[in-house]
């Protein structure tokens, strides 16, 4: 069965990962309303009768609201359209959030067979460019496409894998952290531009917490509010648009992305 992950998960996840769904289509597109995202499905080539049957019913506002998508054949059809889409629904980002505790991760015993249970990515190119990113975030040659993918669901997850990883080798996950923060800040803030933020972002503080240790480090624990997180989001995409503007770059969400993902640590970004 297709998506049987995301269909297994509780409802609230479920509007969660349909609303990035739905988010990554309007960045492919370089929107930001809905009625944008409809006009340029409309205009493209074949898609008349179900852009229409999408208008009469409503159905990008309901998606991107409150109703999870539960169409597999248009999950199917946008996919053909915007590869890499249909993932998000089902990604591994959202399992961690949801199920997986650091502080559950056993570290690893010479003592007794144990090792790492947890989900795991099976893309070892990504982690592979996890560890990159994370390694050489200083100074980084890699490139936009690199960039833009670290800057997704499917970055965010190796980062939660890799920092899973960490804990149960026993090693530091300091710089790790740190790259896990200022990702998700740059990714949410410029990529998925969703009202479940804070929903999201207080899942990931949970992942994070050890009940014996609640202390997250400083970047994690000092936002203790939506109001903060938004007004944080959104000195970030006040930066990326002055930034791009002034360097007369082509002012498309995806290039605001990388712009900030190349020069965050020589910008001066309140994160």
């Amino acid at each position: 069965m297709e998506l049987l992950t995301y269909k297994n998960f509780p409802r609230p996840m479920r509007q969660i990962a349909s609303n990035a769904w739905v988010r990554e289509v309007m960045y492919r597109l370089n929107v930001t309303s809905v009625s944008d995202l409809i006009r340029l499905l409309e205009a493209i080539k074949g898609r008349e009768t179900k852009s229409n049957s999408e208008k009469a019913s409503d159905f990008w506002y309901h998606v991107l609201n409150k109703r999870p998508v539960t169409w597999t054949d248009k999950i199917n059809e946008i996919e053909g359209l915007f590869p890499d889409t249909k993932s998000i629904l089902d990604n591994l980002f959202w399992h961690f959030l949801l199920y997986t505790r650091v502080e559950n991760v056993k570290p690893k015993s010479s003592q007794i067979y144990n090792r790492y249970m947890g989900p795991s990515i099976d893309d070892e190119q990504l982690m592979a460019l996890t560890t990159n990113y994370v390694t050489n975030n200083w100074d980084l040659s890699l490139s936009d496409d690199q960039l833009e993918t670290m800057h997704s669901v499917h970055g965010l997850a190796a980062l939660l894998s890799g920092n899973c990883q960490l804990k149960y080798r026993e090693k530091n996950n300091e710089q790790l952290l740190l790259c896990l923060y200022r990702t998700f800040m740059i990714t949410f803030a410029l990529r998925y531009h969703t009202d479940f933020v804070w929903d999201i972002f207080q899942l990931l503080q949970l992942h994070l917490s050890n009940e014996n240790s609640p202390q997250l480090p400083q970047y994690f624990a000092q936002i203790d509010s939506k109001d903060m997180l938004i007004e944080k989001l959104s000195f970030i995409r006040n930066i990326a648009d002055k930034c791009v503007a002034e360097d007369q770059t082509e002012e498309t969400a995806k290039t605001k992305l990388i712009y900030l993902a190349r020069h965050q640590n020589s910008l001066e970004l309140n994160f």
